[in-house]
C-alpha cells in the first residue's frame, strides 16, 4: 500500500473488534417473533458453555490476538489486544512496517498514523467501535447485562437452511447490534446491523453482515478464526479478518498496550 493512502485506508477502529452488523433499515424484519422455544437465560447459558468451555465464570482478563485484514486491494497484518479494564490497543502494518495504530487508555482514543511524530486523542464516530471492540472480544453474551447492557430475544429465523435464535442487543450508550446464535451450536454464526464500516474515516451507514466461521479454541476461549463483512444491499464482500494468533489471560507487561510503545516489526507467530 502506498504512503499516501495510508492514512485514510488504515483508520480501522478496529473490526474483529467491534464485529457489530446489518438489513435493510430494520435488521429483523424477517424475525418470526412468536413461538419461542427457548427462553433467553438458556441461550445465555448454553452460549456460554459453547464459548467458554472450561472455564466457571466466563471472563477473561485480556485478549491477545494477530490477525490478517483483507479488502479489495490489500492485505495487512495487525496486532490487537484489548484489557478487561477498557484498554486497549492495535498496530496495523504493511509487511513488516508498521503504518497505523490506534488505542484506548485512561486519557481517550488515540491514532498514531505510521508518518506521524506521535499519537494524538481522536473524537470522531469511530470512538465507540473502538469501545464496542472491547465488550464483544473481552465478554460473552452472557456477562453483557452485568456492564450496563440490554439484551432481548427478539425471535427466530431460518438463514441459509440454519435456525437462529436473533438477540438484539442494546449497548449503554444506546448502539444497537443483533447476534444470531446456531440453534444447534449455541455459537454466534452471524451479526447485523447499521454502521460506517470505517467510521473515522467516511461515516455512510451500510448494512452490514459479518459471518463467523472455522471455530476454534486457545485456553479457555472458542472463537471463531475467520469472519467475513457482506453489504447485504449489494452482496459485495468487502472485508475478511483472519485470526492467525489469539492468546488470552497473558501476563499484563506483555501486552504494550502504552501509546508510546513503537513494535519494531510486525508480530512472530512463534512468539
Amino acid at each position: 500500500m502506498n504512503n499516501s493512502n495510508q492514512s485514510v485506508r488504515l483508520r480501522f477502529l478496529l473490526i474483529v473488534a467491534s464485529a457489530v452488523f446489518a438489513f435493510c433499515g430494520n435488521p429483523v424484519l424477517a424475525v418470526e417473533r412468536v413461538g419461542k422455544s427457548v427462553g433467553i437465560e438458556q441461550i445465555l447459558e448454553n452460549n456460554l458453555s459453547a464459548v467458554r468451555p472450561a472455564s466457571t465464570s466466563g471472563n477473561i482478563e485480556n485478549a491477545d490476538i494477530v490477525l490478517q485484514i483483507s479488502e479489495a486491494d490489500f492485505t495487512l497484518i495487525a496486532r490487537y489486544r484489548a484489557s478487561s479494564d477498557g484498554h486497549m490497543r492495535i498496530d496495523v502494518f504493511d509487511e513488516h512496517v508498521r503504518v497505523y495504530s490506534e488505542g484506548k487508555d485512561d486519557e481517550g482514543v488515540w491514532e498514531w498514523p505510521g508518518g506521524k511524530d506521535g499519537p494524538e486523542n481522536v473524537y470522531h464516530d469511530g470512538v465507540g467501535a473502538v469501545e464496542h471492540g472491547i465488550e464483544f472480544n473481552l465478554f460473552p453474551l452472557a456477562r453483557l447485562a452485568d456492564r450496563g447492557h440490554d439484551l432481548e430475544l427478539v425471535g427466530k429465523e431460518t438463514i441459509r437452511g440454519q435456525e437462529y435464535y436473533v438477540l438484539k442487543i442494546t449497548l449503554s450508550d444506546g448502539f444497537e447490534t443483533y447476534r444470531y446464535v446456531n440453534a444447534d451450536t449455541w455459537l454466534v454464526d452471524l451479526s447485523r446491523d447499521i454502521r460506517a464500516f470505517h467510521p473515522g474515516v467516511d461515516s455512510t451507514k451500510k448494512n452490514l453482515e459479518t459471518r463467523y466461521d472455522n471455530w476454534q479454541q486457545a485456553d479457555t476461549v472458542v472463537f471463531a478464526g475467520r469472519s467475513r463483512n457482506v453489504d447485504l444491499e449489494t452482496g459485495a464482500m468487502i472485508g475478511t479478518t483472519l485470526v492467525l494468533r489469539s492468546r488470552y489471560n497473558i501476563p499484563r507487561g506483555d501486552l504494550d498496550l502504552a501509546r508510546s510503545y513503537v513494535p519494531d516489526s510486525a508480530p512472530q507467530l512463534s512468539e
